[in-house]
Order: structure tokens, then C-alpha cells, then sequence
């Protein structure tokens, strides 16, 4: 069964793939192995694929019922081996420059989500889509974004590089090679991770019955073999500041920035995750009427022309100015012109998914 599951896993990696342009970013997410009537298989897709959640679960899958599980995040059941089992996809959106960093943070029930625990404990903040320096004063707010470079983010923690790509090859199967690959850092502390307090009501969130699940691992450990962190919080969240600013000199500039009028635009403005179809449809109004004056009767190959519409103008400001300074007479005649190169990729070569 074993097999017959990883060899489905594959087969819907490449039949999305496939289906995508070749722009677009997808991945297989790497997950704990399950009872097998509760296995599950991931996807992480960039929020500017060529088609929607719903083709895409019809395409490949044939199902038309799909669930929100989330923000940018979808979900639908399909049949698999011969005992009735139902194997529950997830596809999950992600904007295309944090990719990988989402890739990392989801693997193996959400390595991010323990991780964060730690962040939070020396001032930052870990999400699905970046690292993040927060109001010292206050905790909260958007932060400052540090880096959307996952490995960039285990450097700073002082975790080993070495043993997250063992992990993220197959040793994190066993969460206590996750546990152990946490305390490996000089910066180990177990206050970090202390679980939430006890609620009364309401089954505890995944992030917490992991974390409870470490205190335990951490209980069983010999006396003396885990060495941890000699200094205060205060301490480790100056030591911290101090890493951040030097191994990301962007950090520093910004603080440096900071004065009492800007303080509260720079921690708590929010990113921009904008899609290429919001930002055009916040210019140009309604999506769907900017295709048919387009004549493209093709959802998937309007959205194709719009991705490298942006490509060509630049990142997402510089795509939203160029929207901005041309009429809509103009935008249309580039889409059509796009539109008219855009060829079949064809099937692409069925090698391992990558990680």
C-alpha cells in the first residue's frame, strides 16, 4: 500500500505539472506518513498558476467538489486503493517569491510552526510566507520583513544546515530526529518552546500538541545531554538583533530609518501578497470583462499573458505604475500580443518531484 500510495503522490505531481505553465512554481510537500485512511497528499503552487484550484482538481482528478481549508489554501477528497480509503489533497497558494520559504515551513506537519515558537521567544516572527523582525516594544504588528530565505532563517538560529537536509530527505519522518536537530543549536532554549497553557475547550491546535509533544521528548533526555542557551531572553533577543543586522545589512538600514513618525509604518504595514490578477483588476476593474475585450475565451491562457505581462514591467509596483501609465486600449493590444506567442509546453519529463 506503501507503494501504491507514493506511485498516486507522484502520478498527481506530474499531472499538475503538467498542466501548469512552465512558469508557474508547484511542488510535492513532504508529510508524516499517517493511518491510511487519513493519508493526505500536499501541494505547494505560486498564487499566479494558469489555472484555478478548482481546474485543477477537475483536471487532474476529475473531482468538482473542493473545500476551503484556509487562507489560499483548498482542499478535495479522491478514491484510492482497493479498500474505500479517501486521500485528501491540498493545494496551497503561495505568492512566487516565498516559495521555497513556504515549502520549508509546511514540510512534515508544519516544521515553520515549531520553529515560530522559538522566533517568537527572541523577537521575530515566522509565517507561512517570511521571516519578520516585530516591534520590540509591543510584540505584534506586521514586522519588518527579514528574509523569505528559509535556510538564511535556520543560519540565524544557529541550527545546522547539514542536518535539515537529512531531515527534509526522510529523517524528519521521525519527529525525534525534529526534535533532535532543534536542540543542536548554540541558541537552544527550552523556555522557547513551552506549550501554550491548558484551554478548557476546544481541541488544541497541531502547533500545540507538537509542542507538548517536544516537552515530553526533552523530559526523557538524559541529564546533561542537551545544552541550552546561558543567557536571559533579553539577552538572547539582543544577541538575536545583533546576528539579524549583521547576516542581513538590509535589517540595519531599515532601523537606522526609524524615527517616532514612521515607527508605526515600518512594524505594522502589511505585505504585499497581491496576486497578478488583483493588482490588475484593482487598475483595470473587472477581471473577466478585460478578457472578453481581450478575445481570449481561455481562462487559463489570460492569466499566462497576464504573469508575463508582469514579468516583462518588473516586480509588483513596478507592474501596478506600468498598468497605471498606460490606457486600456493599450494593456489589451500587449495581452494580445502575448497571448498570440504563447505555445503548449508539452509533457515535461517525469523525474522525481522535487522536495
Amino acid at each position: 500500500m506503501e507503494n501504491e500510495l507514493k506511485k498516486i503522490r507522484e502520478d498527481l505531481y506530474w499531472r499538475i505539472r503538467n498542466l501548469l505553465d512552465e512558469r508557474t512554481q508547484v511542488a510535492l510537500i513532504p508529510t508524516r506518513a499517517r493511518d491510511l485512511r487519513e493519508e493526505r497528499v500536499e501541494f505547494l503552487i505560486d498564487q499566479d498558476a494558469s489555472h484555478t484550484d478548482s481546474e485543477i482538481a477537475l483536471t487532474v482528478a476529475g473531482q468538482r467538489k473542493i473545500l476551503d481549508c484556509g487562507a489560499q489554501s483548498n482542499t478535495f477528497f479522491m478514491p484510492w486503493g482497493k479498500d474505500g480509503y479517501e486521500l485528501r489533497v491540498f493545494l496551497h497558494r503561495v505568492e512566487p517569491e516565498s516559495f521555497d520559504f513556504s515549502l520549508f515551513y509546511r514540510a512534515y506537519e508544519r516544521l515553520g510552526d515549531v520553529l515560530s515558537a522559538f522566533a517568537t521567544y527572541a523577537g521575530f516572527r515566522v509565517t507561512v510566507n517570511a521571516l519578520a523582525y516585530v516591534d520590540p516594544a509591543t510584540q505584534r504588528g506586521y514586522g519588518i520583513c527579514v528574509t523569505r530565505d528559509f535556510i538564511a532563517m535556520l543560519t540565524l538560529f544557529g541550527l545546522d544546515i547539514r542536518l535539515f537536509d537529512a531531515g527534509m530527505a526522510g529523517a524528519f519522518q521521525d519527529e525525534g530526529k525534529f526534535f533532535q536537530f532543534l536542540t543542536q543549536s548554540p541558541y537552544f532554549c527550552q523556555a522557547a518552546y513551552a506549550p501554550p497553557q491548558e484551554r478548557t475547550r476546544g481541541k488544541p491546535s497541531r502547533r500545540t500538541m507538537t509542542l507538548r509533544d517536544f516537552s515530553r521528548w526533552l523530559g526523557k533526555q538524559p541529564q546533561g545531554a542537551i545544552r541550552e542557551y546561558q543567557g536571559d531572553q533579553a539577552a538572547l533577543q539582543a544577541e538575536m538583533l545583533a546576528r539579524a543586522c549583521q547576516q542581513f545589512p538590509q535589517l540595519a538600514t531599515t532601523l537606522d530609518g526609524v524615527t517616532p513618525a514612521n515607527h508605526d509604518q515600518v512594524f505594522n504595514s502589511p505585505w504585499d501578497r497581491r496576486s497578478v490578477e488583483d493588482i490588475t483588476a484593482e487598475v483595470l476593474g473587472d477581471i473577466e470583462a478585460l478578457r472578453l475585450d481581450a478575445d481570449i475565451t481561455s481562462r487559463p491562457a489570460f492569466r499566462m499573458a497576464l504573469r508575463r505581462l508582469q514579468e516583462q514591467a518588473g516586480d509588483r509596483s513596478q507592474f501596478q505604475a506600468w498598468l497605471a501609465s498606460h490606457d486600456r486600449a493599450g494593456v489589451i493590444a500587449e495581452i494580445q500580443k502575448l497571448r498570440a506567442d504563447l505555445k503548449p509546453t508539452g509533457l515535461r519529463e517525469r523525474t522525481p518531484p522535487p522536495r
